[in-house]
């Protein structure tokens, strides 16, 4: 399990204030925002990828900054940007991981092995990695997050410049790791969170408004027009603002199956 206290941190243009949670495991959450920088500046804080100014963040019951070995070995991080090393093979890279990890090296490279058969990349393992497609490279970057077993993982941008074949399969294996993982994405394309995630984190201004399902209409249908995949939404007009935040203050009346810390809890805890 993960859970956030008083977290507040930026990165970028994005920012992210007092946001306080636990979720269970066993899902594939999806991250939204109308400023798609806030939510990777939370999933990068939530990996570990950044420190907060303020809060704490506990992964698997150990503080992720203070006790960040052990907290990180439960996380699996895709970054936006992430690429692997050109003049490695996919194998290589995938030990190179596990290498820096402190992994096993016999268990991992089993685990690597399965892998890249998983992934249809086995035939391509001995090659170097200069000569894959960029597709195929991200989608070797989402293998290395599942080294080592991790409960939780954190997923950047995930299908962010794949053209549609790799997208697919980036997306049929992100769903069937879900089965077995805990998974956090963020995606500009509300359509992609909506078949990929189980349940929305729905953020306004950096603050953490509630969390729904991703069936919820009120989510799919207002949003259902943002583009497949992109760095950053465009800023939005007038209307669309109203529209926003009539829509937050609909999905706030919703339950869901989260919990949002209070002010007494939060200060008890810390």
């Amino acid at each position: 399990m993960i859970e956030l206290k008083s977290v507040s941190g930026s990165l970028g243009t994005g920012t992210v204030k007092d946001v306080s949670f636990r979720l269970p495991n066993g899902k594939t959450y999806g991250v939204f925002s109308p400023c798609y920088a806030d939510a990777v500046c939370l999933l990068a804080l939530m990996s570990g990828a950044r420190t907060p100014t303020s809060g704490t963040i506990l992964a698997g019951g150990f503080d992720l900054h203070r006790e960040a070995k052990q907290a990180r070995r439960g996380i699996g991080y895709l970054g936006a940007d992430l690429l692997p090393d050109n003049e490695l093979t996919p194998l290589e890279y995938l030990m190179s991981v596990a290498d820096a990890r402190e992994l096993n090296y016999d268990k991992t490279i089993r685990h690597a092995h399965e892998l890249l058969e998983l992934a249809d990349l086995a035939d391509k393992k001995e090659r170097l990695i200069v000569n894959l497609s960029h597709g195929e490279k991200r989608i070797l970057c989402l293998l290395q997050t599942l080294l080592g077993n991790p409960e939780i993982l954190i997923l950047t941008s995930p299908l962010s410049g794949l053209l549609a074949k790799d997208a697919q399969k980036m997306r049929e294996l992100i769903s069937y790791f879900g089965d077995t993982y805990t998974i956090f994405l963020c995606t500009p394309s509300t359509r992609d969170l909506k078949e990929m995630c189980d349940e929305i984190l729905v953020l306004q201004d950096g603050t953490l408004k509630t969390v729904t399902s991703a069936n919820d209409e009120a989510l799919t249908t207002e949003f259902s027009a943002a583009p497949a995949e992109a760095s950053a939404p465009p800023e939005a007009d007038t209307s669309q603002s109203n529209r926003t935040k009539a829509l937050l203050k609909l999905l706030m009346q919703k339950s869901s199956d989260y919990e949002v810390l209070d002010t007494d809890e939060k200060e008890g805890e810390n």
